[in-house]
């Protein structure tokens, strides 16, 4: 009977270690998913003021490194609209691997964008049906 409680109590412990095991993946795991979340909302967060301000009034003009004089308010419309493409040249068609809208609305402050899916089909005049990146 010895033998027998003591091979129950070594698969006891192994359980144990185990389950100690996972807890501490799962702990040090999420703590480094916040900690990775937090770094991308900090440089999100940059990267959409530096993009706001390089297209408002009163940004900073990139091509030259200095500040750029005050344009007048009117050369700006209020609601702005922004195509974003990123092209894949590695085949010999180029097509757009990311599709995105931005939208800059100066009457109420907002900054929307939206992801357009590259395999969504659509109308293309004169083709027919077809993936979105091949228009």
């Amino acid at each position: 009977m010895s033998a027998n409680s003591s091979k129950e109590q070594h698969k006891k412990k192994g359980k144990k270690k185990k389950r100690g095991q996972r807890r501490g993946v799962l702990y040090y795991g999420t703590i480094l998913m916040v900690m990775f979340i937090l770094v991308a909302g900090v440089w999100l967060k940059a990267a959409w003021d530096e993009a706001y301000e390089a297209i408002t009034p009163g940004g900073k003009d990139r091509s030259s490194g200095g500040s750029a004089a005050e344009p007048d308010h009117d050369s700006l419309p209020d609601v702005m609209s922004v195509l974003i493409l990123g092209l894949d040249s590695g085949a010999a068609a180029v097509r757009a691997d990311t599709i995105m809208l931005l939208t800059l609305n100066r009457r109420n402050d907002e900054i929307n964008i939206i992801s357009i899916p590259r395999d969504m089909r659509v109308e293309i005049p004169g083709r027919g049906m077809d993936k979105i990146n091949h228009a």
